[in-house]
């Protein structure tokens, strides 16, 4: 299907994955060898599954710095999971006024532009009051069905994730580097990577999260077609 673009997100110009690929120590001409041995590695085990966005491929190369055959278990604990665990990777917000009704996409915000050093700034929070076990649930499929899109369509160095500390058990809070208060940010990012509600000058998480809800349901047929990615029998 190729590579589904969006205004919402910045992709990685040819300097920034520059930037990206020196920052995982990659050679690019054993990249490019990689990848090729990739392809034909999945194409001649049969029960791994003939539908698959070469970006996708290219992505678990580099997250496990050009190694191969670390990218070729990844890959296919990847497929393996995404078959097994199937309600919760496949039929994912199809329903349109289902998906519209309910606020848990608002868990999750993603910072449209790379920093300086390509790595992407992920916000996650409590969407609202009283969650339910459902709305856990839910909450989870949406943050993996917008790992599957990133995941096949863009690229960076790596996350930072911004969490609402009610989300935390005691044991990690104390494993994290904790702000006291959300301008504490603006000490470690410029304010255009900071949500208007933390005192930064990009849009609030609510408005960047109906956005990409809006951009889910438009592209409903992406999700159809990438939930076929699993172990074939």
């Amino acid at each position: 299907m190729g590579i589904l673009r969006t205004e919402l997100i910045q992709f990685p110009n040819k300097e920034q994955f520059r930037i990206i690929h020196k920052d995982l120590n990659i050679d690019m001409n054993e990249f490019r060898e990689n990848e090729i041995l990739f392809y034909e590695w999945i194409e001649n085990h049969e029960y791994l599954p003939k539908y698959y966005e070469k970006h996708l491929v290219q992505n678990f190369l580099r997250m496990c710095k050009n190694n191969l055959d670390k990218a070729k278990i990844k890959f296919e604990n990847y497929v393996e999971a995404r078959s097994i665990y199937g309600h919760i990777f496949q039929n994912r917000f199809l329903e349109e006024d289902a998906f519209k009704d309910s606020l848990t996409h608002r868990c999750l915000a993603v910072v449209p532009q790379l920093t300086e050093d390509c790595y992407r700034i992920l916000i996650l929070k409590i969407p609202k009051n009283n969650m339910s076990g459902e709305d856990f649930y839910e909450c989870m499929r949406y943050i993996l069905l917008n790992a599957d899109f990133g995941l096949a369509n863009t690229s960076e160095a790596g996350h930072i994730c911004i969490i609402d500390c009610t989300f935390l058990p005691e044991k990690l809070k104390q494993r994290i580097q904790i702000h006291n208060s959300p301008e504490d940010l603006l000490e470690c990012f410029p304010p255009e990577y900071i949500p208007k509600e933390f005192g930064g000058k990009s849009q609030h998480c609510d408005q960047n999260s109906d956005n990409w809800r809006r951009f889910f349901i438009e592209n409903r047929i992406w999700i159809r077609k990438h939930d076929e990615m699993k172990m074939r029998d």
